[in-house]
């Protein structure tokens, strides 16, 4: 048997020579709140030091929430359930659940040629909006590209943002690899602008952020951020990180919200404010190749496992920030971590905290 103990360590009962013998790995104190445990994971910061803010839930209802370290280091604002942080590539399942409610409108087809929409997009003869989606497409990803960063500062409009790939030719036939690509998923953005006939943002805000209640999230852009500091570091120890115009990552990973809107987002995933529920699992499907070999990605969402435990959900990694949702849909309970120090990694953060509530279910 497992017994979970300070510091989220375990300790294991070994039958060693006809008795059962107990070999910690640490000296264990059984702890029976939870919620103490993942505190520890914390316990190093400092009180000048960034943080992050973590959400666990079993069926909608929170077991553990909190914030840790600061939200904004100059001012000494703490981070809280509350705080908004820039979601980096978890923002792509947004993008993607848009696509599919204009596909259960019957105004996109997944697996036509994007040029039906798109006809002046080069290459668009060649590639389905599912390629797009499921990172098949062969479209080279922008943010890969050095020259792109040398610039990345001067702002862009959907036309010159397009200009920066476009016109490069294909790394691949698309539908015969799995290439992760940010490029792909700008162009899923223009797609949604030009059958919806209104903006990314504004579309987002009226068909998803409104019906689900998350009143702090949104589209991420100049004059409008997260409440939470950008950080890097050097050798002088944490310091404010480079300034970026989040509309270079628009459709990509331009969004920002709060752990505990996250949970309304998840929760709402279970119903069918957003999509019906046949086309949301639709997107939980892994995806396939020509050779019929499936990938580890659906339709915006990364598909994998925790020891054992099937989890649908996202990372994202931005200056100044990485975050992870992990959805074990299986046993209804979610992790959602947000974090804004770059000496914390949001998804191994994640996958310590899984094991501290789902240990018994694990392998």
């Amino acid at each position: 048997m497992f017994e979970y103990g300070k510091a989220g360590r375990q300790s294991q009962t070994f039958h060693v020579a006809g008795a059962d013998v107990r070999v910690p790995d640490l000296v264990v104190t059984p702890v029976t709140d939870r919620s103490v445990l993942v505190d520890e994971l914390f316990d190093h910061l400092g009180p000048e030091d960034p943080g992050a803010s973590v959400l666990i839930a079993h069926e909608g209802r929170i077991l553990h929430e909190a914030g840790y370290g600061l939200a904004d280091v100059e001012h000494g604002i703490p981070n809280t359930p509350r705080t908004r942080y820039r979601l980096a590539y978890v923002s792509k399942q947004f993008t993607s659940l848009a696509v599919m409610q204009l596909v259960e409108a019957g105004r996109i087809d997944l697996d036509v040629p994007l040029s039906t929409y798109l006809p002046d997009y080069p290459h668009s003869g060649q590639i389905t909006t599912r390629q797009l989606m499921t990172h098949q497409s062969g479209i080279p990803s922008y943010l890969s590209d050095s020259d792109f960063w040398a610039e990345a500062a001067l702002g862009r409009d959907m036309a010159g943002l397009l200009d920066v790939f476009q016109h490069k030719d294909l790394a691949f036939e698309p539908g015969s690899r799995y290439s992760y690509s940010n490029s792909a998923y700008v162009v899923l953005a223009h797609l949604l602008e030009t059958v919806s006939g209104v903006s990314f943002e504004e579309y987002l805000q009226a068909n998803i952020f409104d019906p689900v209640r998350m009143d702090d999230t949104g589209v991420d852009h100049i004059g409008r951020s997260s409440r939470t500091g950008p950080t890097g570091t050097s050798e002088d120890g944490i310091i404010n990180t480079w300034w970026l115009d989040m509309y270079l990552l628009t459709g990509s990973g331009n969004l920002y919200s709060t752990v505990r809107d996250l949970l309304k987002w998840d929760q709402a995933l279970y119903t069918e404010t957003v999509l019906t529920q046949p086309t949301l699992h639709e997107t939980y499907q892994h995806a396939t190749l020509n050779d019929g070999n499936e990938t580890d990605y659906g339709l915006g969402w990364r598909l994998g496992e925790v020891n054992g435990l099937r989890t649908i959900g996202h990372s994202g990694s931005i200056n100044g920030f990485t975050t992870q949702l992990h959805r074990f849909i299986d046993q209804q309970y979610t992790v959602i971590v947000l974090v804004n120090n770059p000496r914390l990694f949001a998804g191994e953060l994640a996958w310590q905290i899984s094991e501290i509530y789902l240990s018994e279910q694990m392998k």
